[in-house]
């Protein structure tokens, strides 16, 4: 780059780039002229777009001779320490299982696997916790495991809200349920008035359950209430938008 009449800009868009090298001095030219480097400026813009710790393909857990199998896959690891499986009995209180160390750095497909040797009877729930060196973590979708007849801690309704998160919320917010069969569920979404602002049908799966809700019709600030609904039942959960 010849900068001896002009001054020039340039980006360089970098990523996993700890360190590069350049050199300075006279650059050969055509003519008699020699050009020199007089100064070079380095400045970091950081975007949001940063590097995840993992790049899961899935996370599957499934009841085979009694035992509770969990296998995982990852495309690439940047900084990962370890995995932890962790286990709840309602769906919303974990506790860790066991660990799994996990590859450090990699850009190829790694598969893992392991075992729950001592599955809940009825309903349980996994996720997987990945872990880096500065400690931060991530979660995976959470699988839902039916062990025995399923009777323990169900009740007499088919389906519940678990969670509704955040709450306020600006722009989305995710609404965790559970239910017990396969169904189409219904999705509403009401302001105070009882006015239908949103609704959608969801395709729910036996278990655990979680449907994204995003604001396109930029909703007024205020207070509304999101149903789920399934033949004559009905769960309702207050939310408020910021």
């Amino acid at each position: 780059i010849d900068t001896s009449q002009h001054q020039a800009m340039f980006q360089i868009n970098y990523q996993n780039v700890n360190r590069f090298n350049y050199r300075t001095g006279a650059i050969s030219t055509y003519s008699s002229n020699e050009v020199r480097q007089n100064s070079l400026y380095f400045h970091s813009f950081f975007t949001d777009n940063f590097a995840l710790p993992i790049k899961l393909v899935y996370f599957k857990a499934k009841l085979n001779e009694g035992l509770v199998k969990l296998e995982w896959a990852t495309a690439a690891e940047i900084n990962n320490n370890f995995f932890t499986i962790e286990r709840s009995e309602d769906g919303e209180n974990f506790l860790p299982v066991l660990h799994k160390q996990g590859a450090g750095n990699s850009t190829t497909n790694l598969y893992y696997n392991a075992a729950d040797q001592n599955p809940i009877t009825g309903y349980s729930y996994y996720r997987l916790k990945q872990t880096d060196y500065d400690g931060h973590y991530s979660y995976s979708e959470i699988q839902t495991i039916k062990n025995g007849s399923g009777d323990k801690q169900e009740s007499d309704m088919t389906m519940t809200i678990k969670s509704v998160y955040p709450n306020p919320f600006i722009t989305s917010f995710k609404l965790n349920f559970m239910i017990k069969s396969s169904v189409p569920v219904d999705f509403t979404l009401m302001n105070t008035s009882g006015q239908i602002v949103a609704q959608s049908k969801i395709q729910a799966e036996s278990g655990y359950n979680t449907y994204e809700f995003l604001d396109n019709k930029n909703l007024e600030k205020g207070i509304y209430f999101a149903m789920i609904s399934y033949g004559d039942e009905k769960q309702i959960q207050k939310i408020v938008k910021n």
